[in-house]
């Protein structure tokens, strides 16, 4: 493991990679300490593959060889809606946001709420994306009127003194005002 944070501290993110896939999968050993770090091997694995090489294709094995061995993993699967979100892949995106927010209550509540801001923004904006490329008028506004939901009660679940969210919240406003706009030309 200090192989690939020593290569990784120095850019070298192939490096780094290589070291942190050397970690052999402890399988059902039961050696916690072995399996935690693999999974930790695993978790800085796929953020460089995704953050940094955008290799998406290693970045979802790595995570989802965590989930593998520890399925509710909340980061794995956060981080799994993330990357789906980056290459366009909508559904999934969703389907890996709401695996998440079924974990709420074991997520550290230190990081709870804004994760869950997160996920919801995420999921929202996923279905935004979908609503965006369907072709089929009665499906798109079906689409159109869930979305503006979402973003909605995303909108409210913003704490008003919450500075950190408040340009996702103007931008979920701004798309509510798009979809409605759209929704009413037809």
């Amino acid at each position: 493991m200090k192989k690939g944070d020593q290569a990784a501290e120095a850019g070298n993110y192939d490096a780094a990679t290589a070291a942190y896939e050397k970690i052999p999968n402890p399988g059902m050993t039961g050696d916690q300490r072995a399996v935690r770090e693999y999974i930790e091997a695993q978790r800085r694995s796929g953020v460089l593959y995704w953050k940094q090489s955008q290799d998406y294709q290693r970045a979802i094995r790595a995570f989802e060889n965590i989930i593998g061995i520890e399925p509710r993993s909340y980061d794995a699967l956060y981080n799994l809606a993330g990357v789906y979100y980056e290459i366009k892949d909508y559904v999934r995106c969703r389907n890996y946001c709401d695996r998440v927010l079924q974990l709420r209550q074991i997520i550290p509540a230190a990081e709870s709420g804004d994760i869950e801001l997160q996920i919801r923004y995420l999921k929202a904006f996923c279905l935004y994306e979908l609503y965006q490329k369907d072709t089929d008028a009665v499906r798109k506004q079906q689409l159109g009127i869930k979305c503006t939901s979402e973003l909605r009660d995303f909108i409210g679940l913003v704490p008003a003194d919450q500075s950190k969210f408040q340009e996702e919240k103007q931008n979920a406003e701004q798309k509510i005002a798009e979809i409605e706009a759209q929704i009413k030309r037809r």
